[in-house]
């Protein structure tokens, strides 16, 4: 009953709200002598958030107006800004960031401390600060303290398949089930310590309250959604927050006493917990320069201007870090991980490709562990990374808000106006890694765009899967190093199959949360290494 007051208090009050804000968005724009999607009434664009998909929603927009490199739309009654030109993207999000600093707030931190003090959703000096502070704990070289820890989850994880088809014989899998359970692994032990064998106890607390938190499909969670969202005062009223209250208490204990433990018996192991207890004392600091080349897709490095020196952190601004790196290593990047693993069952000459390759290192090892610089010197394995991410990016658009009013000059469209102080800005990242004008043939999936020989042809303006500039996603190396050891161990001893439950094409759910598969069902099957 209580959910149905608020849905209704917050249908009448969004419909009124945005009603008498749809014709002055109108006037807004002519002024501006710019290009602009006409406001729907508040019901229409209310029912297309409750079963639309935000998928279509940016693939209508970005076709809409080929020609633009950016038009205006109604955002919420605030003035929004849709950009589809890759030179606009790069110098409002990198030479104009300053103007541009921040995400849309979607909610007061005061309102829920967790989530609301991540670092995606800090604002002006506080993500500076922040950010500048964690970048150290994110770099090349902090990967390689981590590698062992991930590829004992990947050896781990193929050694559970392997038992299964050595038992029942090859069976069909949800990829998106099983790689969730190796993210939960990888994130228990590299971020807290915690060893978890979820494959084999899928019932152990750490999973299931991951599973809590990452209820984002539900009906009651879009009501939550927009809640929070449009009627701040309304949640705070009735205390609904994105996540349940039990399961932020037990998180927070989890890395409080994690760190006590550790302080006390002076542990030090290679993990985010350990990082981060460096960073509380103010002695977290990158000592050398990366020594191994990047991957492809990898979010570019940028210094964080104006950003404060602090020399201690506190609990509370530390343990929301740890919590977005667990929401984004258990979801996001299980994810992109289903998507690979059908793009090699469905084009098996890339997937021979791949596998002669790890085939090649598994050689050179001869029996010794897999190292970082194995990983990363594996040029067709990044090369496959780098095309999933092209066709199925972890974040469809992203966005920023102007803080100060920003003059933009277009002297070839001959437009001279004012982004406003408060406007919002979108930049689509799906639609550009979607577009035949930058990648030909954009539905096939073909590492070979990325290539020594075929990379210097792609328009890496257009080519943004972990956001662009210095707001970009700061633990993009950890995703692709977790991604590349699950493909190597699971390559070395299976081939990947599609199967009768197999969807070809995939079906996409129709959600405003991101790009979700509707279900993704493959064959692992036994390789025979006999020679």
């Amino acid at each position: 009953m209580e959910l149905l007051v608020i849905l209704g208090i917050l249908v009448l009050c969004f419909v009124y709200y945005s009603h008498r804000k749809r014709q002055n968005m109108i006037d807004y724009f002519a002024k501006k002598r710019i290009p602009f999607d006409e406001p729907r009434s508040g019901f229409a664009f209310l029912k297309s958030v409750l079963t639309g998909s935000i998928v279509e929603v940016l693939k209508r927009m970005y076709q809409s107006r080929p020609n633009e490199k950016l038009f205006g739309f109604y955002n919420r009654a605030i003035p929004g800004y849709f950009l589809r030109d890759p030179t606009v993207i790069k110098k409002i999000a990198i030479k104009d960031f300053d103007y541009f600093v921040d995400h849309r707030a979607l909610l007061n931190p005061d309102h829920d401390t967790l989530f609301g003090n991540m670092l995606v959703v800090l604002r002006g000096q506080k993500w500076r600060d922040m950010r500048s502070a964690l970048s150290p704990a994110f770099t090349g070289n902090k990967m390689r303290l981590m590698f062992e820890l991930v590829s004992q989850c990947g050896m781990q994880f193929a050694q559970f398949c392997e038992d299964e088809c050595t038992k029942n014989g090859p069976r069909v899998y949800d990829m998106k089930e099983i790689f969730s359970k190796f993210t939960n692994d990888v994130i228990a032990s590299c971020a807290f310590g915690i060893h978890c064998d979820s494959l084999r106890d899928s019932g152990n607390s750490f999973f299931q309250m991951g599973k809590k938190f990452l209820d984002f499909y539900s009906l009651r969670a879009m009501f939550k959604f927009l809640t929070i969202l449009y009627t701040p005062k309304i949640a705070r009223y009735f205390d609904i927050t994105f996540f349940n209250n039990e399961s932020k208490r037990l998180f927070v204990d989890i890395i409080t006493k994690n760190m006590e433990t550790r302080e006390r018996e002076n542990i030090i192991r290679p993990d985010m917990i350990h990082l981060l207890m460096q960073l509380k004392k103010g002695q977290l600091k990158e000592t050398s320069a990366n020594t191994t080349e990047d991957s492809i897709g990898a979010a570019e490095e940028f210094s964080i201007k104006n950003a404060k020196v602090k020399q201690a952190w506190t609990d509370e601004e530390l343990i929301p870090q740890c919590f977005i790196f667990f929401l984004a290593g258990f979801d996001t990047t299980s994810t992109l991980m289903a998507f690979t693993a059908y793009e090699l069952a469905v084009n098996q000459d890339v997937q021979t490709k791949l596998y002669n390759e790890i085939n090649e290192v598994n050689n050179e090892l001869n029996g010794l562990p897999l190292a970082y610089e194995h990983i990363q010197r594996m040029k067709y394995l990044d090369m496959v990374i780098a095309e999933a991410l092209r066709k199925w990016p972890p974040s469809v658009f992203t966005d920023r808000v102007c803080v100060k009013d920003y003059q933009y000059k277009d002297e070839e469209n001959d437009l001279d106006f004012t982004i406003e102080e408060g406007s919002i800005v979108w930049i689509p990242i799906l639609p550009l890694h979607r577009d035949e004008k930058y990648f030909p043939n954009p539905e096939k999936f073909d590492p070979e765009r990325f290539s020594d020989e075929n990379k210097s042809n792609i328009n890496f303006g257009a080519y943004i899967p972990f956001g662009a500039g210095p707001r970009n996603c700061i633990g993009s190396r950890f995703a692709l190093m977790e991604a590349k050891v699950i493909l190597f161990h699971l390559l070395s001893k299976f081939s990947i199959d599609v199967c009768h439950e197999t969807q070809v094409p995939l079906k996409l759910k129709r959600t405003f949360v991101g790009i979700v598969p509707e279900t993704i069902k493959l064959t692992l099957q036994p390789r025979n290494h006999e020679t």
